[in-house]
């Protein structure tokens, strides 16, 4: 499973933290190996949210794979290709892998939804932005999502 929680232009995504819960809940669900493709910019500040998060819940995620990517999206497409699933507030990556065939799960506004819709039309809508949700609009968006997960995996 490809998580991919980067994106440079989505107001309505979860804090980085939520995503590496997502990806620890993942991690512990049977035949699942979650995987986060970083590129560049993003990676050692990812590297560092994970570990603050390990560091503050007492957690370890096991079987997490960090693809460190270039800025090369023909990486990124091989990538996919690979996955059974991706989960993603970026319409890109989402994007990318609906047309490659692989289901998704897109964090997206209600617009988001209308404008880039998928082929498998699976999202957890976001409600507000990033800055406004609070943490119970955030929890039921993890739990959405892990559900929707755990719902195409027992299928």
């Amino acid at each position: 499973m490809l998580i991919n929680p980067f994106s440079h232009t989505a107001t309505h995504t979860l804090p980085l933290e939520s995503y590496i819960e997502i990806i620890a809940h993942i991690s512990n669900m049977q035949n699942c190996i979650p995987i986060v493709a970083t590129y560049p910019q993003i990676h050692d500040y990812f590297l560092e949210a994970l570990s603050t998060w390990k560091n503050e819940t007492k957690q370890e995620i096991s079987n997490l794979i960090i693809f460190q990517n270039d800025d090369d999206i023909l990486n990124l497409a091989a990538l996919i290709e690979q996955m059974d699933y991706v989960i993603s507030p970026s319409t890109g990556t989402i994007h990318l892998a609906s047309n490659l065939g692989v289901p998704t799960i897109g964090l997206f506004s209600a617009y988001d939804t209308k404008k880039w819709g998928t082929k498998s039309k699976q999202y957890v809508i976001l409600p507000y932005e990033k800055t406004q949700m609070n943490e119970n609009d955030i929890q039921q968006a993890i739990t959405q999502t892990l559900h929707i997960l755990q719902e195409n995996i027992n299928n």
